[in-house]
């Protein structure tokens, strides 16, 4: 099964740079790049009936929420992202119960069986805040 949802991911990807790497050039929104390859994974992936979605976040009926535990403040103000920002303000070394939404979840909703991949697109750097999520 990881081989088949490696094999999903990386044409995904590779679609999105045969057919769309313009919105890399474009310096598109990163939520633009991550549509576009949700597309090319729900291509790929809905004979499962799975939900392929960006931006998901609600855990059954609430907020998806998540602990993200110790965070590097080097390496979130190293990442200058609006999440590490507000991590690096604060002085949290413990980070504790933080709101979260994956770029891209292919998972079947209002459960918590098959969460079955998670994608965080990032176009220029890492962030600390979303390897932790991860």
């Amino acid at each position: 099964m990881t081989k088949n949802l490696n094999n999903i991911v990386q044409k995904s990807t590779q679609y999105f740079l045969d057919n769309d790497q313009m919105l890399l050039e474009l310096d598109s929104h990163e939520q633009a790049v991550s549509h576009r390859i949700a597309v090319y994974i729900e291509q790929l992936v809905n004979e499962n009936e799975l939900s392929i979605d960006c931006e998901y976040n609600k855990h059954l009926g609430d907020p998806k929420r998540i602990n993200l535990g110790e965070i590097n403040h080097k390496e979130c103000t190293e990442c200058g992202c609006r999440a590490c920002r507000d991590i690096v303000q604060k002085g949290i070394g413990q980070v504790e119960e933080k709101l979260f939404r994956p770029d891209i979840l292919v998972h079947e909703r209002n459960t918590d069986k098959n969460n079955i991949i998670v994608i965080e697109i990032k176009k220029e750097r890492v962030c600390p805040f979303d390897k932790a999520k991860l």
